[in-house]
């Protein structure tokens, strides 16, 4: 993730502990186009916490695939893949990352709040 200054957003401590977040793992990224509509829909704002990497199945996370950065459920396969899905699944495919493409795969973190401004 790059890291630039921005506009900041204030989280309050008990949130953060609430969430079992540390604020030195934490990044806040802009959602971009419409494969995770109608959940997080373009230009909404994620919080990521960069700490926590492991899948746990059907969870969100920011990562790197073939060099995009994406926000995507991931789910672990039976064969030591990785499912990567949109919400959006009327306009994108589940992809079927193979035990052999999983250097190609970098989970930035676990996403663990969002937000949509109108």
């Amino acid at each position: 993730m790059e890291h630039y200054e921005a506009n900041k957003l204030r989280f309050a401590k008990s949130t953060m502990k609430r969430m079992g977040v540390a604020v030195d793992t934490t990044a806040c990224m802009k959602v971009s186009g419409n494969s995770m509509d109608p959940v997080m829909p373009d230009g909404c704002t994620v919080g990521v916490d960069t700490s926590t990497t492991q899948i746990k199945d059907g969870d969100i996370y920011a990562i790197h695939y073939y060099g995009q950065l994406q926000v995507k459920c991931l789910y672990r396969n039976d064969d030591g893949g990785v499912r990567i899905r949109s919400y959006n699944d009327s306009e994108y495919q589940d992809v079927h990352c193979t035990q052999d493409e999983l250097d190609q795969l970098n989970v930035l973190g676990r996403v663990f709040w969002w937000s949509v401004l109108c």
